[in-house]
């Protein structure tokens, strides 16, 4: 069974050798971080050894933005996507979709106009 880290490795933003399309540098360094983020928690973790518990406990602990942890749970739920799409896992549906992730759209300070 894969870890994470096979899936953090594939299909990197910016790597355009297998890639059609271009992205823009924001985008690149903004889904890298994701990555680093992801891989330096769960890089060893196999996938069908993850549980969306302690998922959840991990982003709840993190020290983002809302938005932050909302992309970091939905690159997640991709890169579960992605590793039934090769059976790699036999889920019927990622857990990571059990996780809620809170305050993604919320401002945090009122706004002042």
């Amino acid at each position: 069974m894969p870890g994470m880290q096979y899936f953090a490795n594939q299909n990197r933003p910016g790597d355009r050798t297998n890639s059609d399309v271009d992205l823009a540098y924001s985008a690149v360094t903004s889904y890298l971080s994701l990555c680093n983020t992801i891989r330096g928690r769960w890089g060893t973790t196999k996938l069908d050894e993850l549980e969306a518990f302690e998922f959840q406990t991990w982003l709840k602990g993190l020290k983002r933005s809302g938005k932050s942890k909302g992309l970091l749970n939905a690159l997640m739920n991709r890169l579960f996507n992605r590793a039934r799409l090769f059976r790699m896992v036999y889920f019927l549906e990622s857990p990571i979709g059990l996780v809620e992730v809170r305050g993604i759209g919320k401002r945090r300070r009122n706004q002042w106009i």
